[in-house]
């Protein structure tokens, strides 16, 4: 349970990493606060994506190390796992919607760039989260009970 409590805290301390980080490139991009994030996905270009692109992957290997060393099995490290990589995409558009006031509906459309740039609405992300969160937490919550 110590683990899913530090891998949890982990997630949300790197969802805001996140989400400054979106914050920081959306006024380099001049997208006003609230301002769609899909107008980004014809100034992102070049290296600043390629570099974003990474910034995401090393973000993903954090959550993943994480997991790992919070582990005692396979099974709890893939359970860790998603708890954390969920926890991260729930905090980091709550952190958005703090910082920059977007999302304003789930309905809106987010750039995804990974393993190429692509769009999709927020609910589906979110949704999936939440359901990957919910029963990884209750998993971990049965191991330990």
């Amino acid at each position: 349970m110590e683990a899913a409590l530090l891998c949890g805290l982990t997630a949300v301390a790197l969802g805001y990493l996140e989400a400054a980080t979106v914050a920081l490139l959306r006024q380099a991009l001049h997208i006003p606060n609230g301002g769609s994030n899909v107008l980004a996905l014809e100034r992102l270009t070049g290296e600043i994506l390629r570099r974003e692109q990474w910034r995401r992957c090393c973000s993903f290997i954090v959550l993943l190390a994480v997991s790992v060393a919070g582990a005692h099995s396979l099974q709890q490290a893939l359970l860790l796992l998603g708890w954390t990589a969920s926890l991260w995409t729930l905090a980091s558009y709550g952190w958005l919607r703090l910082l920059v006031h977007w999302p304003r509906s789930l309905a809106a459309f987010d750039i995804y760039l990974l393993p190429r740039p692509w769009l999709a609405p927020i609910w589906i992300p979110l949704g999936v989260s939440l359901l990957i969160a919910l029963g990884c937490a209750g998993a971990l919550l049965w191991r330990v009970l």
